[in-house]
C-alpha cells in the first residue's frame, strides 16, 4: 500500500513538473540561461519519476511491455540521475563565477557524471551497476556501490561550491541550494528504513526543485517590480524635466520683454513720431508683430523650424536697428535651414550679441549669423566683434540675473530636446563666437 501511495505521489509531481516545463517554454519575460537550466532539471526529474513508476509496475512480469518498461526504467534511474547532477551544476553556475581551481573541479564533476553515464549504458549487459534476471526482476550489480560513491563525490564538490559562494546570493537562495542535497538524503534514509521498491529519493529531489521554482518566480517578480519602479522614476524625471523646461520658457519669455527693452523701443517710437511718422508706424507694427510672435513661441512644445526662429530674430533685430541705426550691422550666411531648434535659442544668443557685445561699444559693431552642415551635424554660428568677456570669470560668478543663466537654459534645452551642444568662445575687446551643433538624426525631435 505504501508503494502505491508513493507511486501516485511521483505521478502527480511528474504532471506538475510537465506543466511547469511548459510554463518555462512559454515564458516571454525570462528566456535566459537560468530559466533554461531549470527547465532541464524539471524535465529530467519528471522522466526519472515516471520511468521509476513504470519499472516498479513491470517488475516480476514477463510480458513484453513490462520487460521494456523495466529495462528503460532501470537505465533511466541511473543515467538520468547523473545528468541531473550536471544540470544542477549548470543552474548553480548562472549565479556565480568559479575560480580557476573551481572551474577545473567543475570539469571533474562533468567527467565523473559522463563516465557513470557510459557505465550505465553497459550495466545491464555486463552487470556493472545492475542487471535484470529472466523473471524481469532488478538486482544490484557488483559495482553498484561505485555509482553511489562517485555520485556522492560529485555532489560534495558542488556542495563545496555552494558553501564557498554563499555570500554571492541571499540566504533564501543558499537554503534552496542546500535543499537539493538535504532532501534527497533524508528521503534516502527513509527508503532504506522502509525497504521501499521505489526510489523515494526522487521525491526529495522534486521537493528541492519546487523550492527552486518558487525562488525563481520570486526573483522574476522582484525584477519586474524593479523595472516598474525604474519606469516610474523615469516618468517622474520626465515630468520634472518638463517642469524645468516650462520654467526655462517663462524665463526666456521674460528675458524678451524686460522693461528696459520695452521702454527703449517705446522711447524710440516716441521720438520717431516727431521726426518720421511713417517710420514710427512701421516701428509700432514691427513691435506688435514681435510680441505676437513671442506669445506664440511660449506656447510651443518641442522644437520649431529654424526659419521660424530666424523670422522672430529678424523682428527683434529690426527693432534694435531702429534704436542703434547704422551702429549695428547684421550679416547672414545661411547654407542650411532645413532643421529644427528649440524656440528662443537663436533669439537669446543674438540678443546677447547685441546687448552684451556690439551694444557696449560706442562705435557699435557687426553680428554674423551662419548655418551649415558637417558630416553628421548641423551647426549655427553667431559671431560678433563687440566688447567680449572672460568666459572662465563669467562662469565662475554664475550671475543668476544676467547672461549666464540664459546661456545655461539654452544649453540645457538644446541637450534635452535635440541632443544638441553649445560652445562659447570670447575674448575681451575682440568679440564673442557661439556655436550650436545639432546631430542630423536628432534634428526633428518634436514639433508644436
Amino acid at each position: 500500500m505504501t508503494e502505491i501511495i508513493l507511486a501516485a505521489i511521483e505521478v502527480v509531481i511528474s504532471f506538475i513538473f510537465i506543466v511547469v516545463s511548459i510554463h518555462t517554454f512559454l515564458d516571454t519575460i525570462d528566456s535566459g540561461n537560468r530559466n533554461k537550466a531549470l527547465r532541464k532539471l524539471y524535465i529530467c526529474v519528471t522522466m526519472i519519476m515516471l520511468l521509476d513508476v513504470a519499472s516498479w509496475a513491470g517488475e516480476g512480469k514477463t510480458d513484453l511491455l513490462s520487460v521494456i518498461s523495466m529495462k528503460v526504467g532501470c537505465f533511466a534511474l541511473f543515467a538520468l540521475s547523473y545528468l541531473h547532477i550536471v544540470f544542477f551544476l549548470d543552474y548553480f553556475l548562472t549565479y556565480v563565477t568559479l575560480t580557476r581551481r573551481q572551474h577545473i573541479m567543475s570539469i571533474l564533476v562533468r567527467c565523473i557524471c559522463a563516465a557513470l553515464f557510459v557505465a550505465a549504458i553497459f550495466s545491464e549487459k555486463f552487470r556493472i551497476f545492475y542487471y535484470i534476471d529472466e523473471n524481469n526482476v532488478h538486482h544490484r550489480g557488483p559495482y553498484f556501490i561505485c555509482s553511489y560513491v562517485f555520485s556522492i563525490l560529485a555532489l560534495l564538490i558542488i556542495i563545496y561550491f555552494v558553501v564557498y559562494h554563499r555570500r554571492n546570493y541571499g540566504k533564501e537562495t543558499f537554503m534552496a541550494f542546500l535543499s537539493f542535497f538535504i532532501f534527497p538524503l533524508i528521503f534516502m534514509i527513509i527508503q532504506w528504513y522502509a525497504r521501499l521498491g521505489l526510489q523515494f529519493t526522487n521525491v526529495g529531489f522534486a521537493m528541492s526543485l519546487i523550492l527552486l521554482f518558487i525562488l525563481h518566480e520570486r526573483e522574476k517578480t522582484a525584477i519586474i517590480i524593479n523595472q516598474q519602479k525604474k519606469i516610474i522614476e523615469q516618468q517622474k524625471g520626465l515630468i520634472e524635466k518638463e517642469n524645468e523646461l516650462s520654467d526655462m520658457k517663462i524665463t526666456l519669455f521674460e528675458s524678451q520683454i524686460k522693461p528696459h527693452f520695452v521702454f527703449n523701443v517705446l522711447n524710440t517710437i516716441y521720438m520717431l513720431c516727431d521726426m518720421d511718422v511713417e517710420k514710427a508706424k512701421t516701428a509700432i507694427s514691427e513691435f506688435s508683430e514681435y510680441f505676437r510672435s513671442n506669445a506664440e513661441l511660449v506656447e510651443t512644445r518641442g522644437t520649431i523650424p529654424f526659419l521660424r526662429e530666424l523670422e522672430h530674430v529678424q523682428g527683434y533685430l529690426s527693432l534694435e536697428k531702429i534704436r542703434f541705426g547704422d551702429k549695428i550691422e547684421v550679416l547672414y550666411d545661411l547654407k542650411e535651414n532645413g532643421f529644427e531648434i528649440p524656440p528662443y535659442t537663436l533669439q537669446s544668443i543674438v540678443e546677447n550679441a547685441v546687448k552684451h557685445g556690439v551694444g557696449k561699444k560706442k562705435e557699435g559693431g557687426r553680428v554674423i549669423i551662419r548655418t551649415g552642415k558637417n558630416e553628421d551635424e548641423y551647426y549655427i554660428i553667431v559671431e560678433d566683434d563687440g566688447a567680449g568677456f572672460d568666459v572662465k570669470e563669467t562662469t565662475r560668478k554664475a550671475d543668476s540675473s544676467g547672461m549666464n543663466i540664459g546661456i545655461r537654459n539654452i544649453s540645457e534645452r538644446l541637450r534635452y530636446l535635440c541632443k544638441g551642444n553649445l560652445e562659447i568662445e570670447s575674448e575681451v575687446g575682440v568679440g564673442t563666437k557661439v556655436t550650436i551643433s545639432i546631430p542630423v538624426e536628432e534634428e526633428t525631435n518634436g514639433n508644436e
